[in-house]
């Protein structure tokens, strides 16, 4: 989807009384995230918490909160959580503060469309009464007026939060201040004759005249009361001893045009203790992506296999019926190409055959087409209509907070509700602890199922938040190659290209067994996630005994062993491999005779007495005057290529390395064969004339080279 262009942004505020409160995590509540998701940016205070709360997002939002010490009954009080959306985090900057009553933010023009940036300051002043309060050096406003003081020449002002003031429905402002008969300077900023505020909480407290003596300094104006959505000024605060409106949103006289509506949000005691959530808008003009902001083609992925205990036997009788034999032994009796083609075909043939037998025997989880967020286990039906029926009555409370009747009865059911819910908490706790007891030597399995769902590890999956562009663009950047190490790169590539063109034995020049691949097989860890295929390690596990031989015919086909091996080439060699002979590698027949250690004599000894027992069954190509037939240009002559493998990582450093093997007749190369490099500084380092000379003459040479070599080594 294209970017699209928003006009406004959306703000709210509340006081929640604990993000952890009654044994609710707010945070995961359904009821507080839906009522919180359609803005932009939020503002709580009293979270309550403190910075070691494992809270890292809220549901949409990125968290970022600013926390009070503990106190000293080992309690948090206060708390400012700033929770901010993905598409407007970069542009909203978290300002230094050393003060935890209050935190300011600022929303940058050149994003947000504004003619100056917007400086926010959200506060929870505590109540004049508390021990808190009374212990502060200095009063909160005091220190928000000496930040106004500078933010104000670089933008505009919105403080926002529990002023715990009420300040009734009196002026904010300086009445007829710009009027042409009032005798002043000009350079005196002037109050604009604005709308007068209403409110339903008439009374007037100390702090609400000082809260009004610094909205008229600094020229802010209060929200409540005078905006679209709130001209009545609602209560913000509901308590035993009554309402009041303590929560305030305040803007610089310049934006107040700005203010698109305010709003005070009806009670709901479930999710506050006594406050109103606050929300308003303001006009802007930004771009915002959308959630699929790049045409991508994504695979929707279909349900595992699900995989109980009688999974096992049910696969198995499966693959083992008349129709699945036939497929596996059409599978067996095919002939797979080295080719990628028929590689792959048989590939999903062979996944076919897998699939076709799950089908049949295994059953698939129910897709479930809803992102709609359950309630805890323990939340039964009865409390969530003891939950309705409070949050119906607070409806009606909000109404008429001053009837007694209305107010008792409200409150009777805020304490049957939570006088119930400890109940079934309580109640769901003890019936874990008796599970816990009986499964745990009944059914480990399950006992540890129960574990992970205590732990928060279970398998429900919550929607992505990040779109698909950022993550394609972060795992794409995760494989580019930095420049530093491209030359190292290219450097391993080729010694990769030398080593795959090698020809020397090894244990991979030989056929894939049955047995290496059960052996691999057994290795495999049952209830791990499929790939895309869908095929799991269960059915791999439990397959086995009837598509082994399958496994091996594609495994080879893969790995070319059809397309050489073993058609007129192959090795054979005795137990202790101690005496090879190679069959059409480059020559007709290569004769080895090799053993650990520095015995030369040990070893010519073999080769010779081998040879010799081979000539009294075969018979050499030989044309007189030429000798024996070979094909490799470099053995005429002997054909006796005599080499040892020695460490000498200090003479291989030097620049004249190379020259100096070449006086003593001596050719280094790596130890996988000629064109490959040294690994570790072990070279294999063998005699370079073969011509002219007799085998003994040439073992003698590579002898006493050798020897000249690992003397130089040792003086280094």
């Amino acid at each position: 989807m294209p970017k699209s262009n928003q006009s406004s942004v959306k703000f709210g505020y509340w006081n929640i009384g604990g993000l952890f409160s009654k044994g609710m995590n707010k945070a995961e509540d359904p009821l507080f995230l839906k009522h919180i998701e359609n803005y932009d940016i939020v503002f709580l205070v009293e979270t309550h918490v403190g910075y070691n709360s494992q809270i890292h997002n809220i549901g949409k939002f990125h968290y970022h909160p600013i926390c009070r010490k503990l106190s000293n009954n080992n309690r948090h009080f206060g708390g400012i959580a700033i929770l901010q959306k993905s598409h407007v985090k970069p542009h909203v900057k978290i300002l230094i503060n050393s003060n935890p009553d209050y935190q300011w933010i600022k929303l940058e023009k050149s994003f947000f469309g504004f003619k100056s940036d917007l400086f926010i300051c959200v506060l929870y002043n505590p109540p004049v009464t508390s021990k808190y309060t009374q212990e502060l050096s200095s009063d909160v406003f005091e220190c928000i007026e000496k930040d106004i003081f500078q933010y104000k020449k670089m933008g505009e002002i919105l403080l926002c939060g529990d002023f715990n003031a009420r300040i009734g429905s009196e002026n904010d402002f300086i009445v007829n201040d710009d009027s042409k008969f009032t005798p002043i300077f000009d350079t005196y900023p002037t109050d604009k004759n604005i709308m007068t505020r209403k409110s339903r909480d008439q009374k007037i407290d100390q702090r609400g005249k000082e809260v009004l003596d610094f909205c008229i300094s600094k020229q802010i104006r209060i929200l409540n009361g005078r905006v679209l959505g709130d001209t009545f000024g609602n209560f913000t605060c509901y308590t035993p001893n009554g309402a009041s409106v303590v929560d305030y949103v305040a803007v610089s006289e310049e934006i107040l045009e700005n203010v698109l509506y305010f709003k005070v949000s009806r009670f709901i005691p479930t999710l506050s203790d006594c406050h109103c959530k606050l929300e308003w808008e303001l006009s802007a003009k930004y771009c915002v992506p959308g959630e699929n902001d790049i045409p991508i083609q994504l695979k929707n992925m279909t349900p595992n296999y699900i995989w109980t205990d009688c999974s096992a036997i049910k696969f198995q009788e499966t693959l083992s019926s008349d129709t699945l034999q036939n497929y596996i032994l059409e599978f067996n009796n095919s002939t797979i190409q080295f080719t990628q083609t028929s590689v792959d075909e048989a590939s999903s043939k062979l996944s076919n055959i897998f699939l076709s037998a799950a089908n049949l025997s295994l059953k698939r989880p129910l897709k479930k087409h809803t992102n709609k967020q359950k309630n805890k286990k323990w939340f039964d039906a009865s409390l969530q209509q003891a939950r309705t029926n409070l949050l119906n009555y607070g409806k009606i409370y909000s109404r008429f907070p001053y009837d007694p009747i209305i107010k008792n009865h409200f409150y009777k059911l805020n304490r049957e509700y939570s006088k119930l819910r400890k109940y079934k908490y309580k109640q769901y706790k003890q019936s874990l602890i008796s599970q816990l007891d009986s499964l745990h030597e009944e059914n480990p399995k399950l006992y540890w199922n129960l574990i992970n769902e205590l732990q928060e590890k279970n398998e429900t999956k919550k929607k992505c938040g990040v779109q698909p562009s950022t993550l394609i663009s972060h795992f794409q950047k995760l494989s580019q190659l930095k420049g530093e190490f491209q030359s190292r790169y290219t450097e391993l590539c080729e010694k990769l290209k030398q080593l795959e063109n090698s020809k020397c034995f090894n244990e991979l020049d030989s056929v894939i067994t049955e047995s290496e691949i059960s052996k691999a097989i057994s290795h495999l860890k049952c209830n791990k996630s499929s790939g895309l295929d869908n095929i799991s390690n269960n059915m791999i596990k439990n397959g086995q005994t009837f598509l082994l031989k399958s496994f091996q015919q594609i495994m080879l086909g893969d790995a070319g062993g059809y397309a050489d091996w073993p058609i007129g080439r192959g090795i054979f060699h005795n137990p202790k491999k101690t005496f090879l002979v190679w069959v059409n590698e480059e020559d007709h027949l290569r004769f080895i005779s090799m053993q650990m250690g520095g015995n030369l004599g040990e070893v010519y000894k073999r080769l010779v007495s081998g040879i010799q027992e081979l000539e009294k069954k075969l018979t050499f190509a030989k044309k007189d005057g030429y000798g024996y037939l070979t094909f490799c240009p470099t053995n005429l002559g002997t054909t006796c290529r005599a080499s040892v493998h020695i460490r000498i990582p200090k003479l291989s450093k030097l620049p004249e390395f190379k020259e100096f093997c070449e006086k003593l007749n001596l050719q280094p190369r790596g130890i996988h064969g000629e064109h490959t490099e040294s690994v570790g500084g072990v070279f294999d380092i063998s005699n370079k004339r073969r011509l002219g000379l007799t085998e003994y003459e040439a073992i003698q040479e590579m002898r006493k080279g050798v020897e000249e070599i690992i003397k130089k080594e040792k003086s280094l």
